[in-house]
């Protein structure tokens, strides 16, 4: 069982909760100064189906994390299906990466349940301020789940995931995202809501289907990369480019698909959820979810064909790996396990473990996560069969390489935080690091 089926959920109750704020204030200019970069935030989404709600949280000074502000997004959120019941999938609602992205002082978010992604400006010197930057639009496709940002092509693109599935892109205005090219498509076989690529060990392939669980920029705006899960552990999964035309700066409708595969070990990337092109380097380090790295060698150079070289490393111990994030304070990348609330310390060139940091706050795993400074912020959904609330776990990473420690458990149960919680972002971006 992987990341998208790991663990029977059923919806959190609510205590404490408080009112949503309603937003009146739209096309708020675009500020793009960071001057107070004393004041931090960080957000999340609550993923509800019947009004989906983006929370923001202030980081002090001192690195903790405090309660901070609701808001409606104006759509709803919404789950993938168990591929053995056919039921939504609570605690792993969307099974992607980037559902919740923050490009200057700008925030996006995906509402599955309504096919669209809202906007909000971020206010520098309270960033738990929002105000939605217009209506949310339409997301191009069925079943929005994971998000790119490239500020050198001004462009924020979106992965959908259902019976319309493709990618869509858009121009980021000061009144919005429009969108700046048709739908290209990707024939997926899905369904609305889709469902899940990723079942148990007895699901009969003919109940999975691909879905896309990731995309992103190269590091030189070159092309976009997406992931897709290919029929839950029976057939590979791939990576595919799109590249960007040189002269329009649109991303052209001509994938090229690549499945890696390390063959001196005859072992070839199954559930490839995400990855990251490492920073000044033409290497990808990609993450299995079951517990296996692809470091695939001059990643950009090779477009992606089979003589890029491959190789394979599997992180001891570890079970359903689908989420990743790179700190540059500590000069490692981190990667969650959604089943054994642990966290293992990786190095980024060779994909080695350095580390294993157990929780033992007694919460199911972690799964969406992101560095920041010399913090790691790992969110984890909660779940009321063992009366357990959403709460996000803050490593603190700035005593260097196999030194993290946890400082905080943070609850935010006064925000009305159910378990579907997804996606994590902070602001500003640079202390995304």
């Amino acid at each position: 069982m992987f990341c998208s089926l790991l663990l029977s959920s059923v919806l959190l109750s609510v205590t404490s909760a408080v009112p949503l704020r309603s937003h009146i204030k739209y096309n708020q200019p675009i500020n793009n100064s960071t001057s107070n970069i004393s004041a931090r935030a960080l957000y999340f989404i609550d993923n509800n189906s019947a009004s989906n709600s983006v929370y923001s949280v202030k980081i002090e000074s001192n690195s903790t994390l405090t309660d901070g502000n609701a808001y409606k997004t104006g759509g709803n959120g919404g789950s993938i299906l168990d591929p053995d019941t056919l039921e939504p999938e609570l605690r792993d609602g969307l099974s992607s990466t980037n559902s919740v992205l923050v490009n200057e002082n700008q925030l996006y978010v995906v509402n599955a349940g309504s096919n669209t992604i809202s906007s909000f400006a971020i206010d520098p010197a309270d960033p738990t301020t929002l105000l939605a930057s217009n209506d949310p639009v339409y997301s191009g496709g069925d079943f929005p789940v994971a998000m790119a940002v490239s500020d050198q092509l001004n462009t924020l693109c979106v992965a959908n995931d259902g019976a319309s599935s493709g990618i869509a892109c858009f121009d980021m205005t000061h009144s919005g995202l429009v969108q700046n090219t048709p739908l290209i498509p990707f024939n997926l076989n899905q369904t609305n809501p889709p469902t899940g690529s990723i079942g148990n060990s007895t699901t009969p392939k003919s109940k999975t289907r691909p879905y896309f669980a990731s995309i992103q920029f190269s590091t030189d705006n070159t092309q976009l990369i997406g992931t897709i899960l290919n029929g839950g552990g029976f057939d590979p999964g791939y990576l595919l480019s799109l590249p960007i035309d040189s002269t329009t700066g649109k991303v052209s409708a001509n994938p090229t698909y690549y499945t890696p595969s390390d063959t001196a070990k005859n072992e070839t990337a199954i559930a490839l959820f995400t990855g990251i092109q490492l920073p000044e380097s033409n290497k990808f380090f990609g993450l299995d979810g079951r517990s296996k790295i692809f470091l695939i060698d001059d990643f950009l150079s090779s477009s992606l064909n089979e003589s890029s070289t491959t190789t394979e490393i599997s992180i001891p111990g570890g079970l359903s790996t689908c989420w990743l994030t790179l700190s540059n304070a500590a000069g490692s990348i981190y990667v969650p396990d959604a089943e054994l609330n642990s966290l293992f310390e990786l190095d980024p060139a060779s994909g080695e473990l350095i580390a294993t940091y157990n929780v033992t706050n007694g919460k199911p795993g972690m799964m969406d996560l992101v560095a920041a400074g010399t913090q790691v912020f790992a969110l984890s959904p909660g779940t009321t069969t063992s009366g357990l609330n959403a709460s996000i776990t803050v490593f603190d990473v700035q005593a260097g390489r196999g030194k993290a420690v946890v400082s905080q458990d943070f609850e935010p149960r006064g925000l009305g935080v159910a378990n579907l919680a997804q996606g994590m972002a902070v602001w500003p971006v640079s202390s995304s690091s």
